[in-house]
């Protein structure tokens, strides 16, 4: 793994490993209603706009058509709920696709067992990328959130702390990230003796993905997922 990807890598895991701080921040400062609202609704946001619709649905599989502002919006939202830019994820996942459950695999539960758990033992050294990828590359939107991400990641969890303190950097940033970050790896882990599997729990906790063998089989059908139909319906254009 090279330097770059290691930095990243570890970047990703600090992301997943915020869920210990947050569990504790949640136990000292119970949210209000209005708190417990807005992170519900952020934790969409970053969980379901930023990679389920987003980093997956949208930049990798294209699966539907938005406006060029709906497409900035996907763009913010995948970077902070993946911590990656969609250059970086769809790379990530079309490898995925590509070497699924075998030893080239970017991430396979059966090769890696425990340590497919944490981003940073992802093998993403054998990684090329795609032509879709090589053309998101030549968009200056694409470079910006791929050169800028961690500071509007971290710019906005500034943000949260000065403007409302703890229960904002908590509500407003950890816990959506926290959900965002634990979601994808539920995905990642949904590999169950070589192969991808269904699960209406997954469905139900990623709101969207628990139809995970089904969508390996056809990458491009979303005519089934009952939780992200009707949100890929409002959003696209036709």
């Amino acid at each position: 793994m090279s330097l770059s990807r290691k930095f990243k890598a570890a970047v990703l895991s600090i992301g997943q490993l915020l869920l210990i701080p947050t569990i504790y921040l949640v136990y000292t400062n119970p949210p209000t209603a209005v708190w417990l609202f807005f992170t519900l609704v952020l934790s969409y946001k970053f969980g379901v706009f930023g990679w389920v619709l987003g980093q997956h649905r949208y930049f990798t599989h294209k699966q539907f058509k938005v406006s060029p502002f709906m497409e900035k919006c996907l763009m913010f939202w995948a970077v902070m709920g993946t911590w990656q830019s969609p250059i970086e994820w769809v790379e990530s996942h079309h490898h995925h696709h590509k070497n699924s459950d075998t030893e080239n695999d970017v991430h396979s539960s059966k090769y890696l067992g425990w340590r497919n758990w944490f981003f940073f033992f992802h093998k993403t050294d054998t990684m090329k990328p795609s032509i879709s990828v090589l053309r998101m590359a030549k968009s200056p939107w694409h470079q910006f959130f791929l050169n800028f991400k961690y500071g509007i990641i971290f710019g906005y969890a500034f943000i949260c702390y000065y403007l409302f303190g703890i229960m904002g950097l908590t509500y407003g940033w950890l816990v959506p990230t926290s959900y965002a970050m634990l979601s994808q790896i539920v995905i990642v882990m949904n590999h169950k003796n070589g192969e991808p599997k269904n699960s209406f729990l997954i469905d139900l906790f990623t709101l969207g993905e628990g139809r995970h063998k089904d969508h390996h089989n056809n990458p491009k059908d979303y005519s089934k997922d009952k939780f992200i139909k009707p949100v890929i319906n409002l959003i696209r254009v036709v």
